[in-house]
């Protein structure tokens, strides 16, 4: 005897659409100069002590770690110093593309401001 799920799922995003994530859609590969084009991911990390969370900032033209920061709580801060401390090291650019995901953390007010 075989069951059948015959009930169709609709997909729902789980992120609310906001009108800052319009952002027209860049190609990566144009890169010309440092500290045009910065991307941002976080991680988790098992350790000994339990959870490490790692936030970092990439520079796309260097490719190099330009931004980064360690806690052991997973909060829009996180994200938010990784920012601050890529902005220390590398100066404040002119213009600047940044791009994340769209997790909780990127899309808080906190980060925005």
């Amino acid at each position: 005897m075989t069951i059948i799920d015959s009930q169709v799922h609709a997909y729902e995003a789980n992120t609310p659409k906001r009108p800052w994530h319009s952002v027209p859609n860049r190609d990566p590969q144009q890169l010309t100069a440092p500290n045009r084009k910065w991307i941002a991911d976080f991680t988790y990390v098992w350790t000994a002590e339990g959870w490490l969370y790692v936030a970092a900032v990439v520079d796309l033209f260097s490719r190099r770690i330009v931004g980064w920061l360690m806690s052991a709580a997973m909060m829009a801060q996180l994200v938010t110093d990784a920012l601050v401390m890529a902005i220390w090291r590398r100066g404040k650019p002119d213009a600047l593309l940044h791009h994340s995901d769209r997790g909780s953390q990127y899309t808080s007010e906190q980060f925005r401001d």
